[in-house]
């Protein structure tokens, strides 16, 4: 009998670094040992990623095969990074040039796509139709609403045009994922219908991100292993609220032994720098985005891992980076709105300590009170990786798509 064929549409894929390339990276790779899949992505941007990517330069169209996976890479418009209209134009661009790239490719079983960007999912449900193939959107941040709320989005042509497409996408998608039940709740509300809205955690390679000693090559390179060590990891935009850790790590300065790392690149990391110069702060390292295999290595060096959102933020996104610092068992200490369902998972699983956004002072208090309490600090680590091992697992959120695509 012959594999079922599913075609991925996602913007970004090994080697570019983020949440989207890992998780539908790990998800493309345990579905290909059961079924024919293919990626349809673009080619990787230069700021975020941190290999050797010549083999992809002057190039328009390729095809690779990566572990295993066919990945069909289109050339799109180069968008510098800190250009905020040239990037929310590229959310256009992208997913019409993923369209037609897959016009021609070979006629799935499944199409499975990622959003954001949401024009993506609206153009992979048009081609779901006009190939009579059903379409599984999984949601990961709520657009246009997110942008909305931190005043990226102000246009009323462009809201009205954005929130247009979203309710085509809740209407016409035969099956739309989640990663929490607020997020459902939302998109229920929203116009989507509640029967085809499914909620799947996303996943952690738990076997591969696990509690590890600090004294590793990593902590060992950025003289670590005799610090305290507060980390974030990810993205450096504008939504995370980034000048709280900053502002936080100034109040702490005076501490000798409590040290911030920051690892990741964006459009706000320059201004992150000129802050951190302008405080003459001499508590904080930054690094550029880390590969999976230093990533690992960068949790274990940690005694704090931080999740952080702006204080505007109205959607209950879980950060992606959350369900990683369980893993590693790591104590999280989460800066987000009420609303984010991280809360709820952080106090279900008890494995840190949730503060309301834009407030250093708390965020101090709250990794001093870590500092002086090593118990809990362990406490929460064990209790995080405990919480990873029965909802995040790769094999449960692989296994979780594999009934949807049994039943379309």
């Amino acid at each position: 009998m012959s594999k079922t064929d599913i075609l991925i549409f996602v913007a970004h894929f090994p080697p570019e670094i983020g949440s989207a390339s890992h998780l539908f990276f790990d998800l493309a790779k345990e579905l290909q040992k059961k079924y024919n899949v293919k990626v349809i992505t673009s080619f990787p941007r230069p700021y975020n990623v941190n290999t050797d990517i010549s083999r992809y330069k002057g190039k328009f169209f390729m095809k690779e095969r990566i572990e295993g996976i066919e990945v069909i890479r289109t050339k799109q418009p180069p968008i510098p990074k800190d250009n905020l209209f040239l990037r929310g134009l590229e959310m256009f661009i992208l997913p019409v040039i993923l369209f037609f790239t897959g016009l021609f490719v070979f006629r799935p079983k499944v199409i499975l796509v990622y959003s954001p960007p949401l024009p993506l999912a609206a153009f992979s449900i048009i081609l779901g139709r006009l190939k009579n193939i059903p379409v599984v959107v999984n949601i990961q941040d709520i657009y246009p609403q997110t942008v909305i709320d931190v005043g990226l989005l102000k246009n009323k042509f462009l809201i009205t045009m954005f929130k247009k497409i979203e309710r085509f996408v809740y209407k016409n998608a035969d099956i739309i994922t989640v990663h929490s039940e607020g997020n459902k709740n939302f998109i229920v509300k929203s116009g989507a219908n509640k029967n085809k809205v499914k909620v799947i955690y996303n996943c952690s390679d738990i076997d591969y991100i696990k509690p590890m000693s600090r004294n590793n090559e990593f902590s060992r390179k950025y003289k670590l292993n005799k610090k305290f060590v507060v980390s974030y990891a990810g993205i450096l935009s504008y939504h995370q609220g980034l000048d709280t850790i900053i502002e936080a790590a100034k109040l702490l300065e005076t501490y000798e032994d409590i040290h911030f790392l920051i690892a990741g690149d964006g459009f706000y990391k320059e201004k992150l720098v000129k802050k951190i110069k302008n405080l003459n702060l001499k508590n904080i390292t930054l690094l550029p985005f880390q590969p999976k295999e230093k990533y690992k290595l960068l949790l274990a060096s940690s005694d704090i891992s931080l999740v952080t959102l702006r204080e505007d933020i109205k959607t209950p996104v879980v950060p992606g980076k959350l369900h990683n610092i369980m893993a590693a068992g790591r104590a999280v200490i989460a800066c987000v709105p009420k609303i984010s369902d991280a809360v709820n998972i952080i106090k279900k699983a008890d494995c840190g300590i949730c503060i309301e956004p834009n407030n250093p002072k708390k965020l101090a208090d709250a990794i001093l009170n870590l500092h002086k309490d090593k118990q809990k600090l362990k406490k929460f680590g064990r209790n995080g990786r405990m919480f990873a091992e029965k909802n995040f697992s790769l094999k449960t959120f692989v296994g979780e798509y594999e009934k949807i695509f049994r039943k379309l």
